[in-house]
């Protein structure tokens, strides 16, 4: 399929787009800076410029799908009465101004993202199913307003309005920010806890949307959290044990009031949402309940009575190689290589290679600078597929401990190349305080080295 998306570059929407892209489909990314999106999103996919929220764009190309998962962050700074014209503005006017730019006698499936903030709170333990009525608050109005221009499309296109619930994954906003003050023992209780919070992990998240695009059940409103609802006190104490820390601290409404404003709602408020989509709709879910869930996004394999801990953080990329399968894994096989891909990023300079091409129990050091400071790290490799994937962890270095896989994918004559990264900060506590600053650190390594790589091959051709 021809599918058009927006938001295509943030948490939700780059996963979309990787998972549609592995599938086959045809992709048009639509975003206010192509040359950013084209550095998150290193694929051969269309990137087009232009800006919703000011208005139509002209020209864009005739598709069989809309993905609209465009909208800002509700969860930046005080509501103040600017800020929620402009939340109110990114999603209702933009959702508006994009049907208005497309040429509808082409679509199929408009997919246009929603929110359970749209709902009234349940009254005690009350389940809410996509028949209760409207809340009267200003998440409510956002998001009746942002679904209101998908609601008048012609009857022949298939609508699909998931609400979404609070949404769960390691690189997401929310979890970010709490996985390091749990890992402090800062975390507790908001309110009195007994808040329900209904939640979804992104992984299933993605399934559906890109399920539905084939679908065709899959339309009307669709609430899409996991079936099982947790309140506010179960959370904290399943993301106390999965973090390995007590979580001693109640944050007092009236405190949570004053601090926050108006936004404290997204911390108060209570929702038990049901949903069609397991029990009618027969989606399969990958993460039914909290602790499934919270014990991929903490990266543990084992739980927290056992003896390993697991890794604390995670990074994931990928990257599209204009080369053949065979050829990209024998370059990133010989570690005589990693300076030819590295060295603007971080000053290497290899001092050790056990083999001149990497196999299991391989071992290589190196030398890093970073911000003037150097670092000697040592590597080996735990686990390698001829053709197909290598582990190498760090034995000695910078970080408690380091582990990098890279799993090679032949696809359309090229490559994706996938790194799945899993670490832990050093100085234990202290490397949880500084752990935002330290994701941002790998985060930026990673993406120039993914353009060092692409640059590489680029000049080859």
């Amino acid at each position: 399929m021809k599918i058009l998306v927006t938001g295509g570059t943030g948490f939700v929407g780059s996963k979309v787009v990787i998972s549609l892209f592995e599938q086959g489909h045809e992709l048009f990314i639509l975003t206010r800076s192509a040359a950013r999106a084209k550095k998150k999103l290193p694929l051969p996919i269309s990137f087009l410029e232009g800006d919703l929220s000011k208005g139509v764009v002209e020209n864009l190309p005739s598709v069989d799908a809309v993905i609209n998962l465009a909208g800002e962050n509700i969860g930046e700074g005080r509501w103040s009465p600017e800020e929620k014209k402009r939340i109110k503005r990114s999603r209702a006017a933009l959702s508006k101004n994009l049907i208005s730019s497309l040429s509808l006698d082409s679509i199929e499936v408009f997919l246009q993202a929603s929110a359970i903030g749209y709902y009234r709170d349940s009254k005690g333990d009350e389940w809410i199913d996509e028949n209760t009525e409207m809340g009267e608050h200003f998440l409510a109005d956002v998001c009746k307003e942002w679904e209101a221009p998908a609601r008048s499309l012609p009857e022949n296109i298939r609508v699909v309005i998931p609400r979404i619930g609070v949404v769960l994954g390691s690189d997401g906003a929310l979890m970010a920010k709490l996985i390091p003050l749990y890992r402090a023992a800062l975390g507790g209780v908001l309110g009195d806890g007994k808040q329900w919070m209904s939640w979804i992990h992104i992984e299933d998240l993605v399934k559906f949307i890109t399920q539905s695009m084939d679908i065709p059940k899959f339309r009307g409103t669709i609430n899409l959290t996991a079936p099982s609802p947790i309140t506010n006190r179960e959370f904290n104490s399943e993301l106390s044990r999965f973090c390995q820390r007590p979580a001693p601290f109640k944050v007092p409404k009236f405190m949570l009031k004053a601090t926050m404003g108006e936004k404290s709602y997204l911390a108060l408020s209570s929702q038990r949402i049901s949903s069609r989509l397991g029990s009618e709709l027969g989606f399969d879910f990958k993460f039914n309940n909290i602790s499934s869930a919270l014990k991929e996004i903490c990266g543990h394999e084992q739980l927290a009575h056992e003896e390993e801990e697991g890794f604390h953080y995670k990074l994931d990329r990928l990257m599209y190689i204009k080369k053949p399968k065979k050829e990209v894994f024998e370059f990133f096989a010989r570690p005589g290589n990693l300076e030819l891909v590295s060295s603007k990023s971080l000053d290497i300079e290899l001092t050790h290679i056990s083999d001149e091409r990497l196999k299991e129990g391989a071992i290589f050091n190196f030398k890093a600078k970073k911000y003037g400071i150097g670092m000697t790290i040592k590597s080996k490799v735990v686990s390698f597929e001829e053709g197909e994937s290598f582990i190498d962890v760090q034995t000695s270095g910078p970080f408690e401990s380091w582990s990098h896989k890279h799993k090679f994918i032949g696809f359309r004559g090229g490559t994706i190349a996938v790194d799945q990264v899993r670490y832990r900060m050093p100085f234990k506590i202290f490397g949880d305080f500084a752990a935002k600053k330290g994701q941002s650190e790998v985060a930026g390594m990673f993406d120039q080295r993914i353009n060092d790589i692409l640059n590489y091959f680029e000049e080859k051709r």
